[in-house]
């Protein structure tokens, strides 16, 4: 059912307040849900048909707090705290309407119908304020009355209307004095209503029925209630609740409540009859009204309570006042009665008329109805000792009720317009002037010149023209610039707010090499007037200056070790002050004096739009402080800084004193100071110590030593490691940066001390009789130093108290033991022996008489790695006779029908370093078989077993075709024939 329907059905309903005062049947509840406003049918709770629609509407509807509303305009009020406003809608949601905005945070609207006000708290503001409906409506610019204004430690919030004593009642949150207050709807006399056991008013509303005052206090969780003076205080719930809304209706009172997210009824008199009637709202519901005829009327009529008999109207006043009022007429002494006098009550006005508009002369008069009036309209222009009469015409016309209208007023409309009304309940007469008013007319500029005490300025003076009959109230004064060839940019306003008395100006900021024109336009209460003519003619120059801005974006980069890429973007053309020729470029090394400075010119460039320039001649690895600005015929202009470094190069110099001292056999210290940072250019990164060992295969080793951060000038060490006992090395270090090494220093020659040898190469048997054996040994391959001598041990085997020694040269490598005993087992050890002490011993067993014999054959032959021209060739060597191996034979068998096997390779065992052979020298694509052969000092063995046939991979031909012939066959064909080599 639409709202119109239900209030009609409201309206027509018979109703008595005597009998019917607690009756709801005609009322409903509305509560806010922040972002909608819902209702609630008060006759049957659960009934979910609400009473009217869910008012919801994203634009206007945000977090709606507070709610009112005017029964008989069937119009609800609200105020959004998030849009700070206050709005007006119809009951289903249509022609919603700001009534007022950006009056902070209000949690309290009440409506009072009888002036048509909105009465409304800001607890941001600390006050209390009312406006008229209707007039902001139709009005936006309507600001508020503040009626109270409370002090900033004071925040009001809950405010209603008691409509028959005109008070207001409003709760004020307070840390130091929390109350409930009431005044006049004037704001006048202030009353304090309660002001003890009371922490956090919350909810207030008035039951009109009753006249009791009822509240929630959402710290002390109670109800209570009151008479409207403050006595017969009562609680009537203790109930743990946390309320935002408070509403009566019937025997019920309503409320909100954060803590339960609810809406929430009890009895209004004994606080029983507890019930959530909405439950489960997710949301913190804000405000809820009652709707309903009583809510906003007055019950008590004091026109017929007082004995108040007007003969025309009664009115109570916002002060509860009660007084008579003549809708026509005057009200005679005894304050009841009308005295009818015909007499103008709505006088025509002074106006001021814009030209060519309307002019409107009220003449209201105050009569009886049955008196005849008459109107007459006279019109005296200025300067005139005559009136005439005005009639109507295409111009001017006199309504019914005597209203003068004037359409497009000119000039000789000025003047005297008088009213005369006669009838024979009186005559009388009132007057009223016209004066129209216009444009101004344009200022004529009288100099404009440049200004002598700033280059960039201008001095224009002029002279008013015609005011429009209106004080002027500014001058508005612009210039534009004109280009070489007349040609004009916009005009930009300098001053819009030039005092009316003043006649000059002085226009700063305009650009230097720039040609301009002025104009002045003055301003009255019509408007702004026609601009003066722009002056002067021909425009004015302002001179050149330096450029005003430097380049922009300017950067560097290094390009190279000594050359820095310099770019940067031209300065904006507004800022040249004149033709640009080119670019002053300035540096030196940072941190240096200023008297230093180098400077480039740089010519305009047509690159786009960066310009560029390279910086050649620099030192390697050096900040520079570098500037630039750009520059016309009056000099340079403002610099731009930067610094910038140039790259890393290699170091110059080398380290120097360098020092070497060996610590033992296998390391050296090593000590040197760095070179003077002037030649490092760039970050040392570090040091390299190269040794260079000088012996039959000199190689070189390195060892890098990162720089000291801490010890930059002074000694650096290292000590190298792993070198190579006796051995004489020549020691050098370098310096590094990121560019890579610079010059080795010069070299210091050292040899490592002598250590103990290693073990002797090869010891091995020779003539063997019954009663002797030769010895024969070859040196060791690491001596380590200078051997001195050898020493030979020999004992009956797994018999060492046989053992005997033997010191032999250093130049020996062959001895015969003498005095054996005959078919015996010996062992023989030898080691060798430098200044240090004894190398590692090296034994052999042998058997006194028996010779040593020949070799075994190698076994389990097995080919792998088959390529073109070489296969590797696996095996386990066989006994090797008593006498060590010297060396062994590979044998092929070629293709599948030779039976000649052939010698094809020979590997010696000293530089055999595992029982692998790879065998050379194959054919490619031909079938193989191999077999080995072992050699000692007896001979060779017999041949192992063959390998499995193998064949060798495919190679490219070795030798081109030969004997090629060519022989023509047709006139498009040739035969060749060729012989494979």
């Amino acid at each position: 059912m639409g709202h119109s329907v239900w209030f009609l059905l409201l309206l027509i309903l018979s109703y008595d307040i005597c009998c019917n005062s607690e009756d709801p049947s005609d009322g409903f509840l509305m509560f806010s849900k922040v972002r909608t406003i819902e209702s609630i049918n008060v006759i049957d709770e659960e009934d979910p048909v609400s009473p009217v629609y869910t008012i919801t509407n994203n634009k206007y509807i945000r977090a709606v707090a507070a709610l009112a509303f005017d029964y008989v305009g069937e119009r609800l009020f609200f105020s959004d705290e998030r849009k700070q406003n206050i709005l007006s809608t119809f009951l289903n949601g249509t022609n919603i309407k700001v009534v007022v905005k950006d009056i902070g945070q209000v949690h309290g609207l009440a409506y009072e119908r009888s002036g048509g006000d909105i009465y409304f708290t800001s607890s941001t503001e600390s006050r209390i304020s009312k406006i008229n409906v209707n007039i902001a409506l139709n009005d936006v610019t309507t600001k508020p009355e503040v009626l109270i204004q409370q002090p900033e430690e004071e925040r009001p919030r809950a405010i209603v209307i008691e409509h028959c004593e005109k008070y207001m009642y409003w709760v004020t949150w307070s840390i130091y004095r929390p109350s409930i207050q009431r005044a006049r709807l004037t704001g006048k006399n202030i009353q304090i209503v309660i002001n003890t056991d009371i922490l956090s008013p919350q909810g207030l509303t008035i039951d009109h029925t009753t006249n009791i005052l009822y509240w929630s206090d959402a710290t002390l969780d109670k109800i209570e209630k009151c008479d409207l003076d403050g006595s017969n205080r009562k609680i009537i719930s203790s109930v743990r609740q946390q309320s935002f809304g408070l509403a009566v209706l019937g025997k019920y009172l309503y409320w909100t409540d954060w803590l339960m997210n609810a809406v929430i009824r009890i009895n209004k008199f004994d606080g029983s009859d507890f019930t959530r009637i909405r439950d489960n709202l997710f949301v913190n519901p804000r405000g809820i009204i009652a709707i309903h005829r009583d809510s906003n009327t007055c019950i008590i009529d004091k026109c017929k309570e007082g004995n108040h008999e007007c003969q025309d109207v009664c009115v109570i006043d916002t002060n509860g006042n009660v007084y008579c009022q003549c809708t026509y007429g005057i009200l005679d002494t005894d304050g009841k009665t009308c005295k009818i006098v015909t007499q103008i009550i709505k006088p025509p006005e002074d106006q001021r008329i814009v030209k060519g508009s309307t002019a409107i002369f009220y003449c209201g008069v105050s009569q009886y109805a049955k008196v005849k009036v008459t109107w007459k309209w006279t019109y005296r222009k200025l300067q005139w000792n005559r009136d005439d009469q005005i009639f109507n015409d295409y111009r001017r016309s006199i309504s019914v009720d005597g209203t003068l209208t004037i359409k497009g007023v000119k000039f000789f409309d000025i003047g005297e317009y008088t009213c005369t009304v006669t009838s024979i309940g009186g005559n009388d007469k009132r007057s009223a002037s016209l004066t129209v008013i216009e444009f101004p007319l344009s200022p004529i500029i009288s100099i404009a010149t440049l200004y002598p005490f700033d280059e960039r300025a201008a001095f224009v003076k002029w002279v008013q023209g015609f005011d429009g009959n209106s004080p002027i109230t500014r001058f508005i004064i612009e210039y534009r610039e004109v280009s070489n060839d007349n040609e004009h940019k916009g005009w930009v306003t300098f001053k819009s707010n030039i005092q009316p008395d003043i006649r000059e100006a002085i226009i700063t900021d305009l650009r230097p090499a720039r040609n301009y024109q002025f104009r002045v336009t003055a301003s009255n209460e019509v408007g702004n007037g026609s601009p003066s003519m722009p002056q002067p003619i021909p425009p004015l120059a302002i001179p050149q200056l330096p450029p005003s801005c430097s380049p922009k974006d300017f950067y560097g980069i290094a390009s190279s070790k000594t050359t820095i890429r310099l770019a940067w973007i031209p300065p904006d053309e507004d800022s040249w002050n004149g033709p640009l020729f080119g670019y002053f470029i300035k540096y030196k090394l940072a941190g240096s004096p200023d008297s230093t400075f180098q400077q480039k010119l740089v010519p305009v460039s047509n690159s786009y739009p960066y310009q560029q320039y390279e910086l050649q001649g620099l030192a390697i690895y050096k900040t520079y402080d570098i500037q630039i600005a750009a520059f016309n015929g009056k000099g340079a202009g403002v610099y731009s800084i930067i610094k910038v470094a140039t790259s890393e190069g290699l170091p110059t110099a080398s380290p120097k004193d360098l020092r070497v001292r060996v610590l033992n056999s296998t390391a050296v210290n090593v000590s040197w100071t760095p070179p003077n940072q002037e030649y490092i250019h760039g970050k040392n990164l570090g040091y390299k110590v190269l040794a260079l060992k000088l012996d039959k295969k000199p190689t070189q080793s390195e060892m890098i030593v990162p720089h000291d951060p801490s010890n930059p000038i002074g000694t650096q060490h290292a000590i190298l490691h792993n070198l190579k006992p006796f051995t004489v090395y020549e020691i050098s270090v370098l310096c590094y940066t990121g560019q890579g090494d610079g010059p080795q220093s010069n070299t210091k020659a050292v040899k490592t001390a002598e250590d103990l040898p290693s073990q002797i190469e090869w010891l091995g048997i020779g003539e063997v009789t019954e009663e002797s054996v030769t010895i024969n040994w070859k040196p060791p391959i690491e001596r380590n130093g200078i051997i001195i001598g050898y020493t030979l041990l020999y004992w009956r085997k797994k018999d060492n108290r046989t053992r005997e020694r033997i010191y032999l040269p250093s130049s020996a490598h062959t001895n015969t033991l003498s005095n054996l005993s005959s078919m015996t087992i010996y062992t023989v050890s030898m080691f060798a022996s430098t200044s240090v002490g004894n190398g590692p011993s090296q034994s052999i067993d042998v058997e006194s008489w028996i010779p040593p014999g020949f070799p075994l054959p190698p076994s389990s032959l097995a080919v792998s790695l088959v390529d073109t021209r070489s296969a590797e060739l696996l095996f386990i060597p066989g006994s090797d006779g008593g006498n060590p191996l010297s060396s062994f034979h590979v044998e092929a068998l070629e293709g599948n029908v030779s039976a000649e096997w052939k010698t094809i390779y020979t590997q010696t065992i000293d530089c055999l370093a595992a029982p692998v052979l790879k065998v050379e020298n194959l054919k490619p694509f031909t079938d193989y078989k191999l077999r080995i052969t072992a050699e000692n000092a007896a001979g060779q063995s017999f041949p192992s077993g063959s390998t499995r046939p193998f064949k060798t991979l495919q190679d490219v031909p070795e030798n081109p075709p030969g004997d090629i012939t060519v022989r023509a066959l047709n006139a498009t064909a040739l035969r060749i024939t060729w012989k494979v080599n």
